[in-house]
């Protein structure tokens, strides 16, 4: 019994060390975007979508190394690519009557994760591992697509004025750089101490290592992309909103997957990716069917997104229950 409480009071303290750090970060790398005239749109799906996805790739990468724990971290992956999406756009639905959205920028973004998602379950179920030379084939995907990103961004938008705004503004950059490294490193402390709690609970219950990582540690980890995806809801910034969720996830599957597949190169069974990798793949077709077929996402989607969440959570915590890795 103390056990399961020392294992969830760590986890809470973990889940805020990251909340407030995450925050920070965000804060921090909005001014130095500022300073630095970048727009809108590379700010959500380029430094924001980055920094929010530095709890999945610290939390997952010292899961990769923590013991016998690979799997965990595969399921903070595979979770946070469900739970980013669902819980994201399904609040942000709700924040507002109407969410207008950008619907060809949604739709080109979402195909991507469909293919990644989609080749992902293909290599998985051919090798039941993933392996280095699956995980380097998604690392060199990464640098690829944020090419792709930034290209795609006029260069007037770019750079306004040719760089800094001011000059004086140049130490004001390197101090906001400080921060933005300082509030990192209480984000590591945080991924240690939630990754900890969530191993206490794992061995005292008997859980499954990948249940723990979907529905555990990526629901703490999605912490930080809600909100700053609610914020920019209600200053409808609705492209820095889902700029962050689909630049995140893509993030998410290819670097931070890439680099737990070099650390730990984790197996997995028939029966893991059956119960896992298909829910990612109909959460990524669910969100293109709003995006071609609602012209907004309203309320009632939101909701139906939002039940839909919880019952993908049940649906989870029944069938890995009993499972032990």
């Amino acid at each position: 019994m103390w056990d399961l409480i020392y294992g969830f009071t760590c986890i809470l303290g973990g889940i805020t060390l990251l909340y407030m750090s995450s925050g920070r970060v965000v804060g921090y790398a909005s001014r130095l975007a500022y300073i630095l005239n970048l727009s809108k749109i590379y700010l959500g799906m380029g430094i924001i979508a980055f920094i929010t996805a530095l709890p999945e790739l610290i939390t997952s990468v010292v899961a990769a190394t923590y013991g016998a724990s690979p799997h965990m971290a595969l399921g903070d992956v595979v979770g946070s690519n469900i739970y980013n999406v669902l819980v994201v756009i399904g609040v942000c639905g709700l924040a507002k009557k109407r969410l207008n959205v950008d619907r060809y920028a949604l739709r080109k973004e979402a195909s991507i994760m469909l293919i990644l998602s989609t080749t992902l379950t293909l290599l998985l179920l051919l090798t039941r591992r993933l392996t280095s030379w699956i995980s380097s084939i998604f690392l060199l995907v990464y640098p690829i697509y944020l090419y792709r990103s930034i290209r795609s961004i006029n260069r007037n938008e770019l750079l306004a004025n040719g760089g800094c705004r001011h000059g004086k503004h140049r130490c004001e950059a390197i101090g906001y750089l400080a921060m933005m490294i300082a509030y990192g490193l209480i984000l590591v402390t945080g991924a240690y101490i939630l990754v900890y709690g969530a191993m206490v609970i794992t061995d005292t219950l008997r859980l499954s290592h990948l249940y723990v990582g979907m529905n555990i540690l990526s629901l703490g980890c999605t912490i930080p992309e809600i909100a700053v995806s609610i914020t920019a809801t209600f200053k409808d910034e609705y492209d820095i909103a889902f700029g962050n969720v689909i630049g995140d996830n893509i993030i998410t599957i290819t670097l931070v997957l890439g680099i737990i597949g070099l650390i730990a190169q984790p197996e997995v069974t028939l029966r893991d990716i059956i119960f896992t990798m298909p829910f990612m793949i109909f959460v990524i077709i669910l969100v293109l069917i709003i995006n071609e077929y609602f012209k907004n996402i309203e309320k009632i989607p939101g909701l139906a997104i939002i039940a839909l969440t919880i019952a993908l959570y049940i649906l989870e915590t029944i069938f890995f229950h009993t499972s032990i890795l």
